[in-house]
């Protein structure tokens, strides 16, 4: 029966004492459905397939994402060994000067050394932590579970109250002091590696940091670039887009269009899982050299 627009099974019968059994999978159905949806989706895959994508369009998407985050040697390795690649992504000197900055910073991060990250990103970008105090905090709260880390705990307390302290103002988001209390939490865990916050103590979680900053000098960078041409061509209220790899934004395209799919079908159909079984893997650590 169709009602709202929603299919939901009905069972009628005719006469008197008639009897039905229902199977919901505790034997084996008439209908073969898995090797129908199977089959669907082998059809469905040999289409994609056969779509012709130019290569030059993925090795400008692999370059962008590459220089995108930072991974530096990654970009240089790929392009050494596809000619094409190159052909495709140029990198000017100014950039290269920018990528070499935001790699070194990556790796500060992804070492464990926030507190050099810290310094040295306030002297080749002053204005990125200036304005993003959220930025410096989160960079802080990083450094607090660094010491933590490490077994320095007294330092660690040390530092809560020194320097975690004077974010605590009154102009504090939720989310800035949520971010505080979980990094502070890790104190009261006899055994933090198997408590509710032990992300915090992944590397997941430093990279999760570093790309708040790697997006944050993206910004800057390309407010600056836009402040400069903007002048140039009169129009100061000219605001620069956001900055995001060209590779995410095709996967966030994706995604809204799949939910909107489904959205249209009640729900039904695949998900788009960019990692549907496992966390992408992590860079290896030359990337930053």
């Amino acid at each position: 029966a169709v009602e709202g627009g929603v299919l939901s099974p009905t069972v009628a019968t005719h006469s008197f004492g008639e009897s039905l059994t229902v199977n919901f999978g505790v034997t084996p159905f008439k209908f073969d459905l898995d090797a129908c949806i199977s089959a669907w989706r082998a059809e469905r895959d040999e289409a994609i397939a056969g779509v012709a994508v130019p290569p030059c369009g993925i090795y400008a998407l692999v370059c962008s994402y590459l220089s995108h985050y930072g991974y530096r040697d990654t970009l240089a390795q790929f392009q050494a060994e596809c000619p094409q690649a190159a052909d495709v992504f140029p990198v000017s000197d100014h950039a290269a000067r920018l990528l070499q900055s935001r790699s070194q910073l990556r790796g500060l991060i992804m070492s464990g050394n926030i507190e050099a990250s810290i310094a040295q990103t306030q002297e080749m970008f002053p204005g990125v932590l200036e304005g993003d105090p959220s930025l410096l905090l989160a960079l802080h709260c990083q450094q607090f579970i660094e010491l933590f880390r490490n077994g320095l705990v007294a330092e660690a307390i040390q530092f809560s109250q020194d320097v975690l302290g004077r974010h605590l103002t009154p102009t504090c988001t939720s989310a800035d002091l949520a971010l505080v209390q979980n990094a502070v939490g890790l104190l009261a865990y006899v055994n933090p590696s198997t408590s509710p916050l032990s992300s915090l103590l992944e590397l997941s979680h430093r990279e999760s940091v570093a790309d708040r900053l790697n997006a944050a000098i993206l910004r800057e960078c390309a407010s600056s670039s836009s402040a400069s041409a903007s002048a140039s061509r009169r129009h100061p209220d000219h605001t620069p887009a956001q900055v995001v790899s060209p590779l995410e934004s095709v996967l966030q395209h994706l995604k809204v269009l799949g939910d909107e799919l489904r959205k249209a079908h009640h729900d039904c159909g695949d998900r788009l899982l960019i990692f549907p079984s496992h966390t992408p893997p992590h860079p290896s650590p030359r990337d930053f050299s």
